[in-house]
């Protein structure tokens, strides 16, 4: 089960390592590019992740594939990469659907993480395995499509005359049983991390998200895990059973929470 230990150590690197703030690249002889495709002309903010593979853990990694340890750590090598800055990527949008991301300016790296989104939520996300070290020229990203975001609005109600200044918070932890897919869920942690800080910091469990009665409060993008838990906290202390919820991948789904029931 090391994959879900990956998984959880994951999230305790990743807003040191991932959510830092976008910087822009010094000038150098090598450029990233990319298509975005969708239906209407791209509208939003775009990154270039430069990520690079310590040669400790390309060590470990192959000591690994030699020894034919299975679930001992990610299935590819370029998963153990890091992101050590963001850069801030231009997006050209196309009257016909999405745009075209830069050229931007990147240094040499083994990995590059591409992402766009937009206000909706819609977002695009892809990577970029150079086959050689890279030292000028153009890189290709190639073809990112229009993704939906996983998320949910959770509705908080029942607060009523009994409870007319209590405030709450809102906890989230994954829920996932199979080790394939939550390691697939897991790569999109450092696009969460960038697109919803908020969130990417919520899944570590140490951050509560406050929630308000009767005020929907939007958790997108989740990771498309097949269901998430829920647990809500009072400013008194009190902690509610926690509740699991069903995800749909690709749809932002409504969820109804009844304080007389969390909190009988």
């Amino acid at each position: 089960m090391l994959a879900l230990a990956l998984v959880g150590l994951g999230l305790a690197w990743l807003w040191h390592l991932e959510a830092r703030a976008p910087v822009t690249a010094k000038s150098t002889g090598l450029r990233l590019r990319a298509r975005l495709q969708g239906d209407r002309p791209f509208s939003g903010e775009a990154r270039v992740g430069v990520a690079f593979i310590t040669e400790e853990d390309r060590a470990e990694w192959e000591e690994f594939q030699r020894e034919g340890r299975l679930g001992a750590g990610p299935s590819r090598l370029e998963d153990l990469a890091n992101v050590s800055q963001w850069l801030t990527a231009p997006v050209t949008p196309d009257a016909s659907g999405g745009g075209t991301l830069g050229s931007v300016p990147v240094p040499a790296a083994h990995l590059y993480r591409v992402l766009a989104w937009e206000p909706d939520g819609t977002f695009y996300w892809g990577e970029l395995v150079p086959e050689k070290p890279p030292v000028e020229g153009v890189l290709d990203a190639g073809v990112l499509h229009a993704t939906r975001p996983t998320g949910l609005k959770v509705l908080l109600t029942g607060g009523g005359s009994a409870r007319p200044s209590e405030r709450y918070s809102l906890s989230l932890s994954r829920v996932v049983e199979d080790t394939a897919d939550a390691e697939r869920a897991s790569q999109l942690l450092p696009a969460v991390a960038q697109m919803a800080p908020s969130l990417a910091k919520a899944y570590d469990n140490d951050t509560w998200l406050p929630l308000s009665p009767e005020h929907e409060l939007l958790l997108q993008p989740l990771l498309p895990d097949p269901e998430v838990r829920l647990q809500v906290r009072s400013d008194s202390g009190k902690q509610s059973e926690p509740v699991s919820v069903r995800l749909r991948e690709g749809r932002v789904e409504k969820v109804v929470l009844d304080l007389a029931r969390l909190f009988p």
